[in-house]
């Protein structure tokens, strides 16, 4: 977790928070910046679908998200039916291995 203010002269404070989604929306610790100039930083290893409305409800002055700590995921791999990440080349090996046997 980090946070990082940036002193302004005049108007709303400025900071950066960086930590998990649960923890930018539910910890008391970032309660200070409600009303702050806030960009985000999120750490999850997934996407978070949704997460600027999430953090604007606590946080309305969000100006940017980044979601820094993403697993990278190939445009190639989907995930199988048991819900484990799998290349092509072993949906396609499930799936011919289940295949009826051609007809005569």
């Amino acid at each position: 977790m980090i946070v990082t203010d940036a002193p302004v002269g005049a108007g709303r404070a400025v900071c950066t928070i960086e930590d998990t989604l649960d923890k930018v929306l539910a910890s008391s610790r970032y309660s200070v910046h409600e009303e702050s100039f806030v960009r985000v930083r999120l750490t999850d290893p997934d996407p978070q679908l949704g997460a600027m409305d999430r953090i604007r409800r606590r946080f309305p002055h969000c100006l940017a998200l980044e979601q820094i700590a993403l697993r990278p995921q190939s445009p190639f791999e989907s995930r199988g039916g048991d819900g484990v990440r799998k290349k092509p080349e072993e949906i396609v090996g499930a799936t011919t291995s289940r295949r009826p046997s051609a007809m005569p």
